[in-house]
């Protein structure tokens, strides 16, 4: 059975999700990053699993390595893709630190604009603990381009007899 190569995380993320099941009856929740599992469990036996991908058959092994401490690095890692995983399943959509709701936007149809509503979460590692901060935020979406707005522009002025230049 070939091996994983360190830069296919991809391939590594593919073949975690064809044995999630079997993970999840074990670890109940866990979170991927890089070549890292993380989970609320302690699991200290090693888990093998045999995985087929494309033909090819791969040998999965997980092994234990730390507990993570709860004002660690980690832990705000692990917490922040659980945020994350929880936005999605609410059908957010991530957009940098911003998670909105196109699907509930709010339409002008006069102004040809939308405003998709949504919340900007922080999790910042302090000496007390972990801070969250959720702020309410949106985002503009214009359903025109610059150009096709200074076109109109132009033909309104041109239309009332205007000096585009100088009504700008």
């Amino acid at each position: 059975m070939p091996e994983i190569p360190s830069h296919a995380v991809k391939l590594l993320s593919l073949l975690l999700g064809k044995v999630k099941k079997q993970l999840r009856l074990i670890l109940l929740s866990f979170v991927q990053h890089q070549w890292h599992l993380y989970s609320k469990e302690e699991v200290k036996d090693t888990m093998s699993f045999g995985v087929e991908h494309d033909g090819v058959k791969y040998a999965l092994t997980v092994d234990w390595l730390a507990k993570v401490t709860p004002l660690s690095r980690e832990h705000v890692f692990y917490l922040k893709s659980v945020v994350t995983m929880l936005m999605r399943e609410c059908s957010f959509e991530k957009f940098g630190r911003r998670f909105l709701m196109p699907d509930t936007a709010v339409q002008f149809p006069l102004h040809q604009l939308e405003l998709w509503p949504g919340f900007e979460v922080k999790l910042n590692l302090k000496q007390d603990g972990i801070f969250l901060t959720v702020d309410p935020c949106h985002r503009l979406v214009r359903h025109q381009t610059v150009l096709e707005n200074l076109t109109f522009l132009m033909d309104a002025c041109d239309s009332r007899g205007l000096d585009f230049e100088t009504e700008v």
